[in-house]
């Protein structure tokens, strides 16, 4: 119980802080989970069930067999089950930053998978597409290649703004509280 004009302007400004954060975090939190929800729909739209793949992160661990799946040679196995009503986003596959430098790190990872392949997919789906249905493939893989050279840059864009608003709300008010 404040007991003088100054203690209650003490309880004031402590407060004030203590709103600015909450509602600053909880922003944060607002546009990394928009950014990472329209990231993972418009993954769905790039047609490249390749990169849906790496962008969960299902990458296998250095030093273990690879996964036992069946299937074509080549297919990949099936994504994972969502758990608890939540498919994993990129945001758990990248394993969990210490730092604010990791997580720019992390971003970077994100953005460049995502211009990496929409790139190699202009080369590579007409490609596929060719071997696989004659002219008629081949036209359906230029399409492909052409989509993912639009669509998986912007994935990349929307996955590292999301890895970074993360590491803002989680990194910023531990720095602050550090030089505080």
């Amino acid at each position: 119980m404040p007991t003088g004009p100054k203690e209650f302007a003490e309880g004031l400004t402590i407060g004030a802080g203590t709103l600015v954060r909450s509602v600053g975090g909880g922003l944060l939190n607002m546009v990394t989970q928009l950014t990472g929800t329209v990231s993972r729909g418009l993954a769905e739209a790039s047609l490249d069930p390749k990169f849906q793949h790496q962008r969960l992160g299902r990458r296998r661990a250095p030093g273990r067999a690879p996964p036992k799946h069946g299937g074509q040679e080549g297919s990949l196995p099936t994504l994972p089950r969502p758990q608890h009503g939540r498919w994993p986003t990129v945001l758990r596959a990248e394993a969990a930053p210490r730092s604010i430098t990791q997580s720019a790190g992390a971003a970077a990872r994100l953005l460049g998978l995502g211009v990496k392949s929409g790139v190699a997919g202009l080369v590579s789906k007409p490609r596929k597409g060719l071997k696989a249905g004659g002219p008629g493939g081949l036209i359906k893989g230029v399409a492909k290649g052409a989509l993912g050279v639009v669509v998986k840059p912007v994935v990349g864009v929307f996955d590292a703004v999301a890895c970074s608003t993360r590491a803002i709300a989680v990194f910023g008010p531990r720095e602050a509280q550090r030089r505080g």
